[in-house]
């Protein structure tokens, strides 16, 4: 990853921080967005309608294709080439989106298509949700408006994010001596590992954690857990600054692939393997049937 956003620090963090952020934070940058995501969700819609139709296959190469696609679209890198970044810098920073971006979002979005997959009664309801918002329309163009209306839909990524936790523990070096509650104090210069998934797999926020369940994000139960007890994005000034980008373009690809097909799964097994990203060592396997 070079010297990216992930790796970098200082003046150099926060200049290139301002840079990217102003990426991912207008108006226009979201329909931008989301009119790439439509875009390659339709273009992966006909090559599973052309080549995977009724058989099992791996969802990752799929998936990984149309998500490289929307991540590194003109619309990136128009940006980073205006911005009077060095080679190096936006060769850093593409570094830096594909680990960061597209290897995390495309865990959590075929993770997600697979509890769907295994959880029909769920996926139905999901389904049915998609259909009210955009009145039963496949070729209709998402907007953010109607985007946000998918609440159910979204109940299920958080719920992902939450099961899987896709980046499992985020490092953190200490600038300045900081006094805890109990009088002890934490050093400048010392590393702190704050662990995601120990948070997300807490019992006293989530009952039975081991078991996917959409229903843990219920506004009611989320009103009860205490603040950062779900942050798959982590938390801070240096927060994934493309968290609206990833629920975003998940949002687009589940429910335009839902739109068109209905899916089913064989697999039993689902073993996660812990590096620095999550990886699934069984893969995923689903059916692809038309609706």
């Amino acid at each position: 990853m070079g010297d990216g956003l992930l790796a970098s620090s200082g003046e150099k963090w926060k200049k290139n921080r301002a840079i990217m952020e102003s990426a991912f934070a207008t108006r226009e940058s979201s329909r931008n967005f989301i009119q790439i995501f439509t875009e390659q969700s339709r273009v992966l819609i006909e090559e599973i309608r052309d080549t995977r139709l009724g058989v099992a296959c791996s969802l990752w190469p799929l998936i990984v294709k149309a998500v490289i696609q929307t991540v590194l679209e003109k619309i990136i890198l128009d940006f980073l080439l205006k911005n009077n970044m060095t080679d190096e810098e936006i060769n850093d920073e593409i570094m830096t989106l594909i680990f960061a971006g597209i290897d995390t979002t495309v865990t959590a979005l075929c993770f997600t298509l697979l509890m769907l997959a295994k959880n029909q009664d769920i996926q139905e309801k999901v389904y049915e949700e998609i259909n009210t918002v955009f009145s039963g329309d496949k070729n209709k163009s998402a907007e953010f408006s109607e985007l946000t209306k998918l609440t159910f839909l979204d109940q299920c990524i958080r719920e992902s994010l939450r099961k899987l936790s896709v980046v499992p523990a985020v490092e953190r070096r200490v600038t300045n001596d900081v006094v805890l509650s109990d009088g002890r104090v934490v050093p400048t210069g010392s590393n702190l590992i704050l662990s995601i998934y120990a948070i997300h797999n807490n019992p006293q926020y989530y009952p039975d954690p081991q078991v996917w369940n959409p229903y843990n994000f219920d506004k009611d139960k989320v009103a009860q857990r205490p603040n950062h007890t779900f942050i798959p994005f982590a938390t801070g000034l240096r927060q994934c600054l493309g968290y609206k980008f990833a629920m975003m373009s998940m949002k687009v690809f589940i429910s335009t692939i839902l739109q068109n097909f209905k899916l089913t799964t064989d697999q039993t097994e689902f073993q996660l393997d812990y590096y620095l990203i999550v990886r699934c060592r069984n893969g995923y396997q689903i059916k692809f049937e038309e609706r």
